[in-house]
């Protein structure tokens, strides 16, 4: 094997274990803050990919433009087309790449057309299959409202009682009842339900930084009570059969429960 080859393939494999890396690093974040969405790491690793190979790519087509050398006594053009063209395809991998991680509301569009850029069979029939999965959860971020509770409902105190107390005030104000569709917070209340698997977390409080009261297994049936809205995210208080009792995503409940 000749030593260009020797150094492409070290390149590809220190290109592919980065991605790798960074990827689950930041799935892991993207679980951690938000446990209710989908796991997103090969859409992290198209993204970190991307970025760094379209950057050395950027790198080699300038080098084709300041390098380039006179051909027969006369300078070529070849290489500087090439050059321009390596910065330009750069350029949309790079964009592309950028809206993929920082998952916007671009961010299914910027999927799709990093997969057409990546002109690679393989990623092609994956994403055929990826994206439709993950379509919706991009257009349900898009439109996701900022919701609070007045810090006045709250009592100054983010304990159990006060939670619940802004809980009935929010649904008096708003005039949400113990019944409605599936889908709808007041579906969550006051239900017994049981885990379909290991993904369902009890938080001590309404909010993702609060400690982890527990990850029950599958098959724990939890007992839900009141549910609120704060910053934005549905919450519904949960009591375990041991009697721990905390706060979950509702999301992550009617995802992962049934």
């Amino acid at each position: 094997m000749e030593t260009t080859s020797i150094v492409q393939v070290v390149l590809l494999l220190v290109l592919i274990l980065v991605s790798v890396g960074v990827s689950d690093r930041m799935n892991k974040d993207l679980r951690q803050r938000n446990p209710e969405v989908k796991p997103y790491q090969w859409g992290y690793y198209l993204g970190i990919q991307g970025l760094i190979g379209s950057s050395l790519l950027a790198i080699c087509g300038l080098l084709l433009i300041l390098l380039h050398h006179p051909v027969h006594g006369r300078r070529s053009n070849l290489d500087v087309e090439q050059g321009l063209l390596c910065i330009l395809y750069s350029f949309a991998v790079f964009s592309s790449s950028l809206f993929v991680i920082k998952r916007t509301k671009w961010g299914k569009w910027a999927l799709i057309a990093l997969t057409i850029l990546s002109l690679n069979p393989v990623v092609w029939l994956v994403n055929l299959l990826y994206i439709p999965r993950r379509w919706k959860e991009f257009s349900d971020r898009a439109r996701t409202p900022r919701m609070g509770i007045p810090a006045e409902s709250l009592g100054g105190s983010e304990g159990p009682h006060s939670v619940r107390s802004a809980a009935r005030n929010l649904s008096a104000r708003s005039g949400t009842t113990h019944a409605g569709p599936e889908g709808s917070p007041s579906a969550l209340i006051n239900k017994k339900v049981k885990t379909l698997d290991d993904a369902v977390v009890i938080y001590a409080g309404c909010d993702l930084k609060s400690a982890v009261v527990a990850s029950p297994s599958q098959g724990t049936e939890i007992d839900l009570g009141a549910a609120l809205m704060v910053e934005g995210r549905e919450w519904v208080e949960a009591t375990l059969p041991g009697g721990e009792r905390g706060y979950a995503l509702g999301p992550n409940v009617r995802s992962h429960c049934s």
